[in-house]
């Protein structure tokens, strides 16, 4: 992995709550999300060099985000479709 996913960032909150990760933290735009990923799936990615949408298919287009980016608002998205 060539850049420090976003998930790695000290605003970010991961621990583990029956068998699955739980990722609670605000996103660039200080939004704060909260979801759980499969902990497999995740180290795969983060550890493993898996590619994320293989590791975790499960998670949406926006959680996906979040982890590596922290820009993952859906109304984001929204706005900068109107922009245009």
């Amino acid at each position: 992995m060539i850049f420090k996913p976003y998930v790695t960032q000290e605003q970010v909150k991961v621990y583990e709550k029956d068998g699955q990760l739980c990722i609670d933290g605000k996103c660039e735009y200080n939004m704060l999300h909260t979801f759980t990923v499969d902990k497999t799936g995740f180290e795969s990615w983060l550890f493993g060099g898996m590619t994320i949408q293989h590791a975790m298919p499960d998670a949406s287009v926006d959680e996906r985000e979040f982890l590596k980016t922290g820009l993952c608002c859906s109304p984001m998205w929204t706005k900068k479709g109107e922009d245009q």
